[in-house]
């Protein structure tokens, strides 16, 4: 009886302590929300079913009803979990095998019924935003990405536990937005992916090309801005001037599946 309480209390701190970070994420929060995605709140669907029972004190006496259902319902879901869990992870395998054959709507199916099932199995959001990102779903990317850097920030305090993950989810994140033309945004999930591997070869040549895409965007806005004033060999000019240095420079931002970066694409 005593360790069944001593593992009630150890759980209630530890919950205690997620809702801490919680609190501290929710002031931060503004760095990391993006206009298309998804922005997540509920605390709820952090929580792991196994803490989300009763929080009323136990009831001690042995042969109380009350408290051997209530330790039956504990067992009862700690075996549910642990058979919810096996099940995601065959799905998760099934879903790399259809990735990797190319089969992309079959893994995004794979990877969503696996995340029906267990919501904390972390490469399912980084799989599941490649196979996004090759059906052009741009906003499930984003959302998929947006939700595993939130998950981080809260429980893990940070990316760098999850370098790996986060670092993926930064890039396919950034390459979701430079699909909608948000190059912006996308820079700046470049920078945070460049701080957890500053090294990186890849996302250096994407900083650069997605800078030279910002600016092209500003110099097209400033043109058309003054278009009532341009004669019209001065238009002429510029257009040729525009398409010569798009085909130069801008070409693999008008497919994002075309961009070959290896390290970009690897199934976790």
């Amino acid at each position: 009886m005593k360790d069944k309480l001593e593992e009630y209390k150890e759980r209630k701190k530890r919950k205690m302590e997620r809702k801490d970070k919680w609190e501290k994420w929710k002031k931060t929060q503004a760095m990391f929300y993006r206009k298309t995605s998804t922005n997540y709140k509920k605390w709820d669907y952090f929580e792991s079913e196994e803490d989300s029972q009763d929080e009323a004190e136990p009831i001690l006496p042995r042969d109380d009803p009350n408290f051997k259902a209530m330790e039956a319902d504990m067992q009862d879901r700690k075996k549910r979990r642990k058979r919810d869990r096996k099940e995601a992870e065959e799905l998760k395998v099934k879903g790399n095998e259809a990735l990797k054959k190319g089969l992309y709507k079959s893994a995004n199916k794979y990877y969503t019924d696996a995340l029906e099932l267990i919501k904390d199995l972390l490469p399912l959001y980084t799989n599941r935003a490649l196979a996004r990102l090759k059906l052009e779903d741009y906003t499930g990317v984003i959302d998929d990405c947006t939700r595993l850097l939130e998950y981080n920030e809260v429980f893990n305090d940070g990316f760098v536990k999850e370098r790996d993950l986060c670092f993926k989810a930064f890039v396919r994140r950034c390459q979701a937005l430079r699909g909608q033309k948000d190059y912006e945004l996308a820079l700046k999930d470049l920078e945070e992916a460049k701080k957890l591997y500053p090294e990186d070869k890849d996302v250096n040549k994407l900083i650069k090309l997605t800078q030279e895409d910002i600016e092209l965007e500003q110099r097209v806005r400033k043109i058309m801005s003054n278009s009532e004033l341009l004669e019209g060999k001065e238009y002429l000019d510029f257009i040729l001037d525009f398409l010569q240095g798009r085909k130069d420079q801008a070409a693999p931002s008008q497919d994002p599946k075309q961009e070959k970066q290896h390290c970009f694409h690897e199934i976790t």
